[in-house]
């Protein structure tokens, strides 16, 4: 059976995503490479020191004099990793700190361009406060998106190249046992997240829903009282209340299963280690010092594929929470301006509306407000618009301050 499909309303969130990255990508840059550096210095350069000291305590035993004069460099060497460790996780806060800043306000922006410009029609069939609720997860999905690259999905790939280019040449069949494993451990935990992609978005649609309900039930509470509607408003919130409970708990028996099914092959992988650590000396000839840097690095590394599990879950909830926001970005403009239109310029403060027609839709059904019209105001000119109710009155605003647009 293969995977799911990606859904489109993922890849288009990451299209956003990255665009907002690109404009800043010094820092994201930045990121990546002092969380690589971090990682390989304190997860496997300290390591790796330790092990060239028992290996040495192994074969030489150094009397109490010659300690310093034997493993003095080591010693310094060890410093040394974790000074330039402990910069590299400082340069990474900073990076960070800085891009989610910098990006935050260029998602508020766009996401507030993408509304303001949006039509009447657009606001009329929506709930207000369901749009603010979008905008600020739609932010902060891309927070956590980034603090879910950063760890563990970074610190994952530094460990499994450092674990084979120090492993591969002293034990390379350990090696290869376990790639394979870790690879069916990777190829079910993304299987896994696609699977629940779709539950997510559905999730954070329910969500949206309840927020806007509460939003715009305690906006509109006097209204609410006044035409004694608590019981409908409750009656709305409850169903969208209950809405979520079910969706949330869809989600949570799907991550469950997966962390069930992950947590299995763990449990080989360290057994598998395990056999070649009691065995390793006696079958392989094994040196202590590699014997630690085996069991070392195989619980690093299995430790982050299990934080993998985690990380798949924020992404998973991430990309439900931005789906909202992500689908009114790529809504359809209904009031746009023509390709090559100019620039609009007030200079004599005319009005001036020439042959135009406009009509609204509902279903198969349309109804014509105006065909043909013409309208001249001149500079100063104070005019009445006076007419039955539904003769256009309002629409005529409306187009004028483009919060509709003309059909013909």
């Amino acid at each position: 059976m293969s995977a799911p499909a990606m859904p489109a309303t993922t890849r288009r969130t990451l299209h956003y995503f990255w665009l907002v990255t690109r404009s800043h990508f010094g820092l994201f840059a930045g990121l990546v490479v002092s969380t690589l550096a971090y990682v390989a210095l304190l997860s496997y350069a300290n390591p790796y020191l330790m092990s060239m000291v028992v290996d040495q305590v192994s074969a030489n035993p150094v009397a109490a004099d010659e300690v310093f004069a034997a493993f003095g460099p080591f010693a310094l060497a060890l410093v040394a990793v974790n000074v330039l460790g402990q910069a590299a996780s400082k340069l990474q806060d900073y990076c960070m700190y800085r891009l989610q800043i910098a990006a935050s306000y260029n998602l508020a922006t766009m996401s507030f361009d993408a509304l303001c410009n949006q039509s009447m029609s657009f606001h009329s069939n929506r709930f207000g406060g369901t749009l603010v609720s979008q905008t600020s997860k739609f932010m902060s999905a891309y927070q956590l998106i980034l603090e879910t690259l950063s760890f563990p999905f970074l610190p994952v790939l530094c460990s499994v190249v450092f674990t084979c280019a120090v492993l591969i040449p002293r034990v390379p069949v350990y090696v290869a046992v376990l790639m394979v494993l870790l690879a069916v451990y990777a190829c079910v935990s993304y299987y896994m997240y696609k699977r629940i992609l779709g539950l997510n978005e559905k999730a954070a649609s329910a969500q949206n829903q309840l927020s806007g309900e509460l939003s715009d039930s305690v906006a509109n509470i006097l209204a609410v009282k006044t035409y004694g509607r608590e019981d409908y408003e409750r009656a709305l919130f409850d169903e969208a209340n209950r809405c979520v409970v079910e969706r949330d708990n869809r989600r949570m028996r799907a991550s469950l299963t997966r962390g069930i099914v992950t947590a299995c092959i763990a449990v080989v992988i360290m057994s598998a280690v395990t056999v070649f650590i009691i065995g390793g000396n006696a079958w392989y000839g094994i040196t202590p010092g590699t014997l630690v840097l085996m069991f070392t690095y195989t619980y690093t590394v299995t430790n982050q594929f299990n934080f993998i599990n985690n990380g798949l879950q924020k992404m998973n909830r991430a990309f439900g929470d931005a789906s909202g926001m992500t689908q009114v970005l790529d809504e359809p403009r209904l009031v746009a301006d023509l390709p090559g239109a100019p620039d609009l310029r007030v200079s004599n403060g005319e009005i001036d509306f020439r042959d135009i027609g406009f009509w609204y839709t509902d279903g198969s059904a349309t109804t014509r407000v105006f065909e043909d019209f013409n309208l001249h105001i001149a500079p100063g000119e104070r005019v009445g618009l006076v007419g039955m109710s539904g003769a256009g009155k309002t629409t005529l605003t409306k187009l004028l301050l483009r919060l509709s647009d003309i059909q013909e």
